[in-house]
């Protein structure tokens, strides 16, 4: 009955089975010890219920195969029945006063030739061969319950944390998904700054005229405006530096500073005075710095505007 009771609960099946034990032995004291192999490097039989025992008994919780005379029994798969127990071994104590027990009996606890715990018993009183017999038997029945309870606990405590790891997984998707969601969103953010910048440039690609140069000021592109405008083809314009067409005597521009200051990201504006054979016109031009993922400057972006008719009514007073 008492192993049927407990298959789920290794504690509470060692205090049943010591309790029982003692009761049916008449023995005042006794103790289970149970194998705990829940780290590969590190066996031990541990203590896990005891009746009667004093205080300073029960502060070795932990045995080691060989250690003491519960450690023998189990290194060597052997009962041991002593009626000559040290005197400083254990002590009975009741209301009445302390006592030395007589009789001493550690029983290993074993199925399959391998051993899985260890009962304790002491009796003021010699015991019987059919008591030390029983206590053998019941031992295989015990070590049987004992297999099946930690495969149990075993068990319960794979699926406690294989649960758990389904938990896990189960947030780390739904942050997966959240972070596609995210990321999926911003990228849709992205694409329309994209295009409405892509919208933006083309604009000013149609009405305005636009030059690209490289860092060291030389045509790298240019749109149909300002061809038109010049009135050359963009072979001929591809390669100019800039400021070829401007008219040295109205040049009041440091071009070397000028580009300096481009080079470290800087904006500047710019009001030009070119000459194309016959033609004199006016531009005012913003040069702008595109950089690169680290903040580079790679290429120049020169938005012109023909101001030649605001400059001559100027000049005329008009």
């Amino acid at each position: 009955d008492v192993l049927r009771k407990n298959i789920n609960d290794i504690h509470n099946l060692s205090f049943d089975i010591v309790r029982s034990l003692v009761e049916y032995i008449n023995a005042p004291v006794g103790a289970v010890y149970i194998l705990n192999d829940h780290e590969k490097d590190n066996h031990f039989f541990e203590l896990t219920a005891a009746v009667a025992y004093g205080r300073d008994r029960l502060i070795q919780k932990h045995i080691l195969p060989g250690e003491g005379l519960v450690g023998r029994c189990v290194f060597e798969k052997a009962t041991i029945y002593m009626v000559d127990i040290p005197k400083n071994y254990m002590k009975i104590t009741s209301g009445l006063g302390t006592s030395n027990p007589q009789c001493l009996l550690v029983v290993p606890m074993m199925l399959n030739d391998e051993v899985l715990g260890a009962i304790e018993l002491a009796t003021f009183k010699k015991l019987e061969p059919y008591q030390v017999g029983f206590v053998e038997k019941i031992a295989e029945n015990i070590a049987s319950t004992i297999s099946s309870v930690k495969i149990n606990e075993r068990t319960a405590r794979l699926l406690k944390q294989s649960q758990e790891q389904a938990d896990i997984l189960s947030q780390q998707e739904e942050e997966m998904r959240q972070n596609m969601e995210e990321m999926h969103a911003t990228q849709e953010e992205a694409t329309k700054r994209e295009n409405e910048m892509r919208a933006i440039v083309d604009s000013i690609w149609e009405i305005s005229m636009v030059i690209e140069y490289d860092m060291d000021g030389k045509v790298t592109d240019v749109n149909q405006n300002t061809l038109d405008l010049i009135g050359i083809s963009k072979e001929k314009m591809l390669g100019k530096i800039q400021g070829a067409f401007q008219i040295k005597d109205d040049e009041t521009v440091d071009r070397d500073e000028f580009w300096r200051d481009l080079r470290t990201g800087e904006i500047k504006k710019l009001v030009q005075h070119i000459s194309i054979g016959p033609r004199n016109i006016w531009v005012s031009e913003i040069y702008t710095p595109i950089c690169d993922s680290a903040g580079i400057p790679y290429k120049v972006i020169n938005i012109a505007v023909d101001i030649t008719e605001t400059m001559k009514n100027k000049g005329t007073g008009a």
